[in-house]
């Protein structure tokens, strides 16, 4: 797999667009990152997903309301 520099996804909008390009996609991979100090449950820094034709990394703080990302992972398929 070639060498690719991630999008860094900052806002809804963003996010929203990414969803729908990584939508048809056969395998997504996704790893999260948390931070837990200072709160009893932890809550979602960032996320790096990729697919055969796209990498990005989702600054979850920044947009806050990540919805469209566990929507697209909860789809049947």
């Amino acid at each position: 797999m070639p060498h690719r520099t991630p999008n860094i996804i900052t806002t809804r909008a963003a996010l929203e667009q990414l969803c729908h390009e990584l939508a048809d996609a056969p395998t997504i991979a996704i790893d999260t990152e948390f931070v837990a100090e200072h709160s009893y449950r932890p809550q979602l820094c960032i996320a790096q997903v990729a697919s055969q034709h796209r990498t990005a990394v989702i600054d979850a703080i920044a947009i806050g309301d990540v919805t469209p990302l566990w929507e697209l992972l909860a789809r049947p398929g």
